[in-house]
């Protein structure tokens, strides 16, 4: 048998900086191109309903999958309430007067779900999008939270 652990001269990697950049106006512009969205209108495609999670993120600091796990239960008049976020517990998420707006253009009274994506799908459409543009290896759909938190 080994007289030593071959793993105890493993060193970890080190962790790269955290990401600390903010999406400029310009840049929103490209990815609401690239996702052929137009601000106030109402989603009707898998890219469109991409875009709308994209401004709806900037202006609620919401994660991508809380996000596509929203239930139209869930939505309250300037709430909105996640029953379950990354470290395990709930938590109300207010409401800017934009992301209210933004809320309008969804018609979300009919069905369970917000937005008609799961996490993969989202993924798909939100990384062919940004592949097309200059943007793509620059900004990360994770760029909104601290875009919203600035």
């Amino acid at each position: 048998m080994i007289k030593e652990n071959p793993f105890a001269q493993v060193v970890k990697p080190e962790k790269p900086p955290s990401r600390n950049r903010l999406i400029s106006p310009s840049e929103i512009e490209i990815i609401l191109q690239a996702l052929n969205y137009k601000i106030g209108t109402t989603p009707k495609t898998p890219r469109q309903y991409v875009a709308w999670a994209f401004l709806f993120a900037i202006e609620t600091a919401m994660r991508k999958w809380e996000i596509v796990g929203i239930t139209c239960n869930n939505i309250h008049a300037d709430y909105v309430h996640l029953p379950i976020t990354k470290n395990g517990d709930a938590r109300d998420v207010p409401l800017s007067k934009e992301a209210c707006e933004l809320l309008d253009l969804v018609p979300y009274t009919d069905r369970v779900k917000l937005i008609p994506h799961n996490s993969n799908s989202f993924r798909l459409v939100w990384q062919r999008a940004i592949g097309k543009t200059e943007l793509h290896n620059i900004v990360h759909f994770h760029d909104t939270r601290h875009e919203a938190i600035t």
